[in-house]
């Protein structure tokens, strides 16, 4: 009977919880890569050609998916940067 005992305590066992520090890398990867395509998604704006003569004086409003690309890089910035940050509190 110990065995049969034995054997019901470890087929009960819950599975042990995932590290924190591994949750982290992978969310931390997770949004370095959203934030590395958001920003790979936003259009060129004039760049140095409005410092040398260029014609940079044009302003627009960001509209649509080009303003929800725009909020959401910046959202993944700060979220990155927190993430990076409970990552340095967590280590010690």
């Amino acid at each position: 009977m110990p065995s049969l005992m034995r054997l019901l305590s470890v087929v009960s066992k819950k599975p042990p919880k995932p590290n924190m520090d591994k949750i982290l890398n992978i969310v931390q990867i997770a949004i370095a890569a959203l934030l590395a395509l958001g920003i790979l998604l936003q259009q060129r704006g004039a760049g140095l050609s409005s410092a040398f003569g260029g014609e940079g004086g044009v302003y627009f409003k960001k509209r649509g998916a080009e303003k929800i690309i725009f909020i959401a890089t910046i959202i993944l910035a700060v979220l990155f940067i927190g993430i990076a940050i409970a990552r340095m509190i967590l280590a010690k």
